[in-house]
């Protein structure tokens, strides 16, 4: 024939974006201690690990070869840092893409399932900041009077000062043997409590511990809050333990039942009285 042929290629247009994962406390302040870990699907691919470092989980770099269809990226947050209490929702991403004349980007970023994160596009990355509550936790105190046999006395009262830490010191009384000092906050695990009591009082009839008295209790991260471990106490005369099921630190006080003594003497007289 008497025809030429000419064959043009073209390069089909593609693109790119990044997408990171910042971890945050309540008040969006990164948290850069302690590691988090991140389930990542995007689209139907398979879900990616990614473990945060400082902070900052990156996730890598989101290939678009094509704009017709925005990207769905799901992620689920499986460990949270040392003393944060990790997000529960799936959080979904919604990522619209765009020509831009050169290849394909990310236009526009949309974040439901969840109010404890946000995403913003900055660029051609994708930022996921997402919220932590810290672990926060609380324990009773309760102080219980006992004889020398460990046995509750009942009656009368017995009065104490207690000093939690740096805490002003409160007094506490004892109703049928038992004073309830109320609810200690713990906040961080890094250090014992230490609370100090003082015996100002002691039911009739007894005698009060003399000096004061030192517990130490021992703080733990449990799965959503922070606890008690274990109670220390070194003076011979108190227990202390923890009653888990009830949540309260109890301190058993010893008190000695006061003694006494008198010399009886039989003199043997006459009608008269006279020896």
């Amino acid at each position: 024939g008497n025809k030429i042929t000419i064959e043009v290629q073209n390069e089909k247009k593609t693109g790119s974006y990044e997408l990171e994962i910042i971890k945050t406390d309540e008040s969006w302040n990164k948290i850069t201690e302690g590691t988090a870990k991140f389930s990542v699907k995007v689209n139907s691919n398979a879900e990616t690990e990614v473990t945060s470092n400082q902070g900052t989980a990156n996730f890598g770099t989101i290939a678009i070869t094509d704009i017709s269809t925005n990207d769905t990226i799901k992620i689920t947050e499986s460990v949270a840092p040392s003393g944060y209490n990790k997000l529960i929702e799936e959080i979904q991403l919604s990522v619209e893409k765009e020509d831009t004349g050169t290849g394909y980007g990310a236009k526009e970023v949309t974040l439901t399932g969840s109010t404890k994160a946000r995403a913003t596009l900055s660029g051609n990355k994708i930022t996921v900041e997402v919220q932590n509550e810290k672990k926060t936790g609380s324990y009773d105190l309760e102080i219980i009077k006992t004889d020398e046999s460990w046995n509750k006395i009942e009656s009368g009262t017995a009065k104490f000062n207690v000093k939690v830490n740096s805490e002003d010191v409160n007094e506490v009384t004892t109703t049928a043997g038992v004073g309830n000092y109320g609810t200690i906050n713990i906040l961080d695990i890094s250090s014992q409590d230490t609370i100090t009591i003082e015996e100002s009082e002691e039911p009739e009839g007894y005698n009060k511990l003399i000096g004061n008295v030192s517990v130490k209790v021992n703080k733990v991260e449990k799965e959503s809050a922070l606890g008690v471990g274990t109670v220390e106490v070194s003076n011979e005369n108190v227990n202390a333990e923890y009653d888990s099921t009830n949540n309260k630190v109890v301190i058993k006080v010893q008190n000695q039942k006061k003694k006494g003594s008198y010399e009886l003497e039989i003199v043997t007289t006459d009608e008269s009285w006279n020896k």
